[in-house]
């Protein structure tokens, strides 16, 4: 179950047809409630397939139909792990916002990434606290001393503005 403002969400919510709904996609968190840890990812509300032309006809044919996302969980290899040993129960979905076009949900994507350092942050004990094991699939986590480096660039950036 997918929860967007505290509530469940389904696809007769969003409409069974994309002609009826102004989302493209949303951008989640996925949260283990045993160990506290989380991912962010995004997520496509309709798939788009290009089929070949009918026999005697030149056009391809284009067909649009709900994507996945009722039974999505996560691309992430450890966060997948995790909710195959310890249950789907052990973690909850939320649609953090819906978004119109791929631009906005991407872009959306990046910045929470981005904005809650899910590459380096970690928690008291030394954990990561974020599943993302990259950005985009460009960035990935520093070494040990990335979190002091963030801290860093944070200060330099301060002083700027």
């Amino acid at each position: 179950m997918w929860l967007y403002r505290g509530n469940p969400i389904t696809q007769e919510f969003l409409g069974t047809d994309q002609s009826e709904c102004p989302h493209y996609g949303f951008v989640y968190v996925i949260t283990n409630s045993i160990n506290g840890r989380k991912y962010v990812g995004k997520k496509v509300l309709w798939f788009k397939r290009t089929l070949p032309p009918l026999k005697g006809f030149k056009r391809k044919r284009i067909v649009i139909k709900p994507s996945d996302w009722q039974t999505y969980w996560g691309s992430c290899k450890p966060l997948i792990a995790d909710i195959e040993a310890q249950g789907s129960d052990s973690f909850t979905r939320e649609i953090i916002e819906l978004y119109p076009d791929k631009r906005e949900t991407n872009y959306a994507e990046l910045r929470f990434q981005i904005m809650h350092n899910v590459l380096d942050s970690l928690d008291e004990n030394g954990n990561r606290i974020w599943y993302n094991e990259n950005i985009d699939r460009i960035y990935y986590p520093t070494k040990a001393y990335g979190v002091r480096r963030a801290e860093e660039h944070r200060l330099i950036m301060d002083q700027l503005s």
